[in-house]
């Protein structure tokens, strides 16, 4: 999805990125407040079991130790 803000009210709207890149996307142009909100809702009930909770926070422990290794890795490479 992108984002823009266009018309004569300048209202925030979202648009699929498949319709830029003129891929004949027929999904309308949705208000940015609306699609927000729903968003929120969504994101207010959500209630993951707690292995799915494991998961996502293994998940983002590895990802976060691949991206300080690779961090130290151009470091390294930049100070010689």
């Amino acid at each position: 999805m992108h984002g823009t803000v266009g018309g004569r009210k300048n209202i925030r709207r979202y648009y699929c990125s498949g319709r830029k890149q003129g891929m004949g996307c027929d999904q309308p142009v949705a208000r940015a407040d609306e699609l927000e909100e729903q968003l929120a809702e969504y994101v207010r009930h959500f209630n993951p079991s707690p292995a799915v909770r494991r998961a996502v926070v293994c998940r983002l422990k590895e990802q976060a130790t691949k991206d300080r290794d690779e961090e130290g890795a151009r470091r390294l490479a930049i100070e010689g």
